[in-house]
């Protein structure tokens, strides 16, 4: 389980996203080392979940940015595909694969989208953290 943010990144999650590039070359390396032995390694890359821990309010609550969101049992299925069903690779949503293909074949592209102004409203807050603005 890693993150879409393991493949691509943007202003404010630098620290998470390097843990998950870092996961994602684990794992292919992983993938590699345990072929042989027949064991399987597969990867799930979630994006904005709405989870108690990350509720993506801020998302979920603009109609513009609502369809970005996915939810918890997308990613169950994603687990078991990855898992029991072999697939290497999961995007939850699936449509988030696109950002990744992206970042190999227009990178410059990629950047600029996502170092824009607009990308600044791809920001989510804890559940802690919302609970505590709506408490002030």
């Amino acid at each position: 389980m890693a993150s879409t943010a393991g493949r691509v990144s943007r202003a404010g999650s630098g620290s998470y996203s390097a843990s998950k590039f870092a996961l994602i070359g684990w794992t292919d390396s992983l993938y590699a080392e345990e072929r042989a032995h027949g064991v399987h390694v597969g990867l799930v890359l979630p994006g904005f979940i709405a989870t108690e821990g990350f509720p993506a309010t801020e998302l979920r609550e603009r109609a513009l940015t609502r369809w970005l969101v996915s939810k918890p049992e997308r990613v169950a299925d994603a687990i078991v595909q990855a898992g029991l069903g072999g697939k290497a690779e999961r995007y939850v949503p699936r449509f988030y694969g696109f950002a990744g293909a992206l970042r190999i074949l227009a990178p410059g592209l990629l950047r600029k989208a996502l170092a824009g102004g607009s990308a600044s409203r791809l920001t989510t807050r804890t559940g802690a953290e919302s609970s505590d603005r709506s408490s002030t």
